[in-house]
């Protein structure tokens, strides 16, 4: 009866420590990257020893620790600030310490590893033991490690993940602070991280990993004149044709899309100061030179957008319908040859279909004005059998209805 009794008070003991132990985060809590930023005691890896006697004693009764659930965990946890404990004692350096814990090992997660916290703690115990003087850092051997460019990628990632420990948040901050000090601009940065080069068609440039580093830096740490993302991109490419084209293919990418629709947005809003009308914005994107394959050019979304910016920008402006924006620029025969190439896609988006519904439909509508007889409006369309019934439908409709 005291040996049952025994064991479910050690499994209470046990369960209450594993809580608390390596996969918390209460012992990281007062972490400093540089500096004592208090809360952490030096002995914290000395408090094992009882435990590790507890555990003999156990095993002296008889009582199977490891099948306890947690205990696993809990014995390694424990074994590893017995070797902490050691290195502490012997005063091994941090960097040391690193490799020694296999943080170094190609294809680790170092951020979402238990152990990397485990060395944080380390560093901050050791920088107490020392009197705070000349206190160590992390940052250099992470930058040994994975580079400093590649490292700030990797840091930003990382602090994109809710939860993610204040270890890597003061990190960015200390390697960031560097930079400034260093004084590296974000000219610098934009072509460390080849965010200008673009290839039409192949290259997402707001999907590049850089991105979110040059942003982080250039809102909180830039030693120079402040900067947007979107005017950076501009000053780079210069022509509102290419940026277009970066903003739009960011737009297609659902990781990026967020971003690519606020530098949209920003985008418009300089070419409403500018006074430019949609007219002018169909020109610029190039959209009268786009023939047959227009209505699946993402470009288009970009003109649809900015008239519809225009329009509520300036009260009583009446609408430009995308028939009338084509019809400035394209006769009946080339929109019909876009509708026939869209009909003819394997790959059509909701968006493109919208788009040639409301074409097709306003076409339709003039020729049905101009009483064009039924058997022609099927000629021009050179509709498929399977669609001229529809077709025909949609046309009767409109030439009954009072000119």
């Amino acid at each position: 009866v005291m040996r049952i009794h025994y064991a479910v008070l050690l499994v209470a003991t046990v369960v209450g420590s594993v809580n608390s132990a390596l996969l918390g985060t209460s012992d990281v809590s007062g972490y400093s990257v540089q500096g004592d930023l208090g809360g952490v005691s030096t002995n914290r890896f000395l408090r094992i020893h009882h435990g590790m006697e507890a555990k003999k004693n156990d095993e002296e009764r008889g009582i199977n620790l490891p099948s306890i659930p947690g205990s696993t965990k809990w014995l390694e946890n424990k074994e590893l600030n017995k070797k902490l404990a050691a290195f502490l004692k012997n005063e091994d350096d941090v960097d040391d310490v690193f490799m020694k814990l296999n943080l170094n090992v190609a294809g680790k997660n170092l951020f979402d590893d238990p152990v990397f916290l485990k060395w944080a703690t380390y560093v901050d115990d050791f920088n107490k033991m020392k009197g705070n003087k000349d206190p160590k850092s992390m940052l250099p051997m992470l930058k040994s490690q994975y580079g400093d460019d590649n490292l700030a990628v990797m840091l930003e990632k990382a602090v994109q993940v809710q939860g993610t420990s204040d270890v890597v948040k003061k990190l960015q901050t200390e390697q960031m602070n560097l930079w400034k000090t260093q004084g590296r601009t974000t000219d610098q940065l934009f072509k460390t991280y080849k965010l200008d080069v673009f290839e039409d068609g192949v290259t997402n440039v707001l999907a590049k990993p850089g991105v979110s580093v040059w942003v982080k830096y250039a809102d909180e740490f830039n030693p120079g004149e402040k900067t947007t993302l979107f005017e950076k991109i501009r000053k780079t490419y210069s022509d509102d044709l290419v940026v277009s084209k970066i903003l739009s293919t960011g737009e297609l990418d659902s990781t990026t899309k967020k971003l690519a629709t606020k530098l949209q947005n920003q985008q418009a809003t300089r070419w409403l100061d500018e006074k430019k009308t949609p007219d002018d914005i169909f020109k610029l994107l190039s959209l009268q030179n786009a023939g047959e394959t227009l209505l699946a050019n993402p470009l288009l979304r970009t003109f649809i957008n900015y008239e519809e910016s225009f329009r509520k920008s300036i009260y009583g402006t009446p609408k430009v319908t995308l028939f009338a924006a084509l019809s400035s620029h394209y006769d009946d025969e080339a929109i019909v040859l876009m509708l026939n190439t869209f009909v003819k896609s394997q790959t059509k988006t909701s968006r493109e279909r919208l788009y040639a519904k409301s074409v097709e439909s306003e076409l339709l509508t003039k020729w049905a004005e101009a009483k064009m007889a039924p058997a022609d409006v099927l000629a021009k369309l050179g509709v498929t059998h399977a669609k001229k019934l529809e077709v025909m439908d949609a046309y009767t409709a409109k030439l009954r209805v009072p000119q």
